[in-house]
């Protein structure tokens, strides 16, 4: 497989029983699908997969799409991991692996100092996505309502008239 990122070839290595697909030139890392499940938390063990060998001279442009490396064709989507949204990972929407730039791993385990930190921010993200999801389907809610009163009225003077034109 080609790297996303610098279009090196790359190795395949065991971190704590789980192959991965590593660069040794950019440092970067694909995890298949729900490989980065395993590695993500500050108390999860990573064996030297913090430690892997780069080219710190390689310039990396991090804003260029990226294609998968294990799907042919298939640009990846960038989104935001983690409810405090500040690192940015490509995923790919075919085979849901995860291509994670060298130090982006060590971003996200060190972005939460506990597992229970972390639940407390996803559960504070979801209430505050709730609620303004809630307050906008309220909103629109009022809106058709309004809508609904509008074309009534319209109705309700125009079928008395067009019963009186029919009998005529």
């Amino acid at each position: 497989m080609e790297c996303p990122a610098c279009q090196n070839q790359l190795k395949k290595e065991m971190h704590e029983n789980t192959e991965l697909d590593v660069c040794n030139k950019c440092g970067g890392v694909f995890f298949d699908n729900f490989e980065l499940e395993k590695f993500d938390n500050i108390d999860e063990p990573t064996g030297s997969l913090l430690e892997i060998s780069f080219d710190a001279s390689l310039q990396v442009d991090h804003d260029k799409a990226r294609n998968c490396p294990k799907c042919l064709n298939i640009v990846m989507q960038r989104h935001y991991f983690g409810p405090k949204r500040e690192i940015v990972i490509d995923e790919c929407a075919g085979c849901g692996g995860v291509w994670l730039d060298q130090g982006e791993l060590r971003e996200i385990r060190t972005n939460y100092p506990t597992v229970e930190e972390k639940q407390r921010a996803v559960e504070a993200l979801f209430q505050q996505t709730s609620a303004a999801g809630l307050a906008k389907l309220k909103e629109q809610n009022r809106e058709e309502r309004e809508t609904y009163h509008k074309i009534s009225k319209v109705l309700n003077y125009l079928l008395p008239t067009w019963a009186i034109l029919r009998k005529k």
